[in-house]
């Protein structure tokens, strides 16, 4: 059953996805990679929202939330794939930051139009436009156009990962929770990179002199984020999470393609 959910989850997702960008691409014939899958902050916010919640909220009802974060994670990669291929003309150039501009704005309208209390949303903002930012240094970190250097391998992970931590944050906000620990947050941005890392064939992007690069290290990173969770929920966060997890290392591959409708 928990498999189940995992792919009912992931067909929404994907379908939302697909609707919105298919209003949001403006060039012929556009293709964006499908990194950001297996869309691990989306399915990471959606099971942290039913542990903060159970039996007491339909997550169906926060899945906008999960669509911009999403959204979040496919502009960054846009971005980054702008700087590490280097576009052949400054035509190429400007194609990649405008439609990384529009799935950025289009993140930011669907989660300001999430329908919540005005105080839970502008928080929900706030820890949203911080991570969506730490993600983007951590990128211009590892392109190596931030020229300070001066960041260690597990604060490049941080930010690399802290899409995931801010599902978690973002679940904790709208389930009316006091406090979210912060190091359940660090742990969900290590778990975070260590699937995209896992997943997308990053092994040339990133130092890892002082991080565990093993085909198990996501299941231990998945370990110690389970630790972490208040006990009520500890087992329904385990279940969701390892089948989310099991699903993904199946199903991925690096360097796959989805095509998006062709704009009107």
């Amino acid at each position: 059953m928990t498999s189940d959910t995992i792919l009912h989850r992931r067909q929404i997702l994907e379908e939302l996805l697909q609707e919105i960008l298919s209003t949001v691409v403006t060039f012929e014939h556009d293709r964006i990679p499908s990194v950001g899958r297996p869309r691990t902050a989306g399915h990471v916010f959606l099971t942290a929202f039913d542990g903060f919640t159970p039996s007491s909220r339909l997550v169906d009802e926060v899945l906008p939330v999960a669509v911009a974060l999403e959204l979040a994670s496919l502009q960054s990669t846009v971005h980054r794939q702008a700087l590490e291929s280097g576009p052949s003309s400054v035509t190429d150039l400007t194609h990649t930051i405008l439609r990384g501009d529009l799935l950025e704005s289009s993140t930011f309208e669907v989660l300001a139009g999430y329908d919540a209390p005005p105080v839970r949303l502008e928080q929900c903002l706030e820890r949203f436009t911080r991570a969506t930012r730490r993600v983007q240094e951590g990128y211009a970190i590892v392109s190596g156009v931030d020229a300070d250097g001066q960041h260690s391998r597990s604060e490049v992970v941080q930010r690399l990962g802290a899409l995931t931590g801010c599902g978690i944050e973002l679940a904790g906000t709208l389930a009316a929770v006091d406090s979210v620990s912060s190091e359940l947050i660090r742990r969900a941005n290590t778990f975070g990179f260590h699937v995209w890392y896992r997943t997308t064939g990053q092994s040339q992007q990133v130092d890892t002199t002082e991080i565990s690069t093993r085909p198990s290290a996501p299941s231990k990173q998945l370990d110690s984020l389970v630790e972490c969770w208040p006990s009520r929920s500890r087992d329904l966060v385990d279940e969701q999470l390892t089948a989310f997890l099991e699903l993904s290392l199946d199903y991925e591959s690096p360097d796959s393609i989805a095509d998006l409708p062709e704009s009107r």
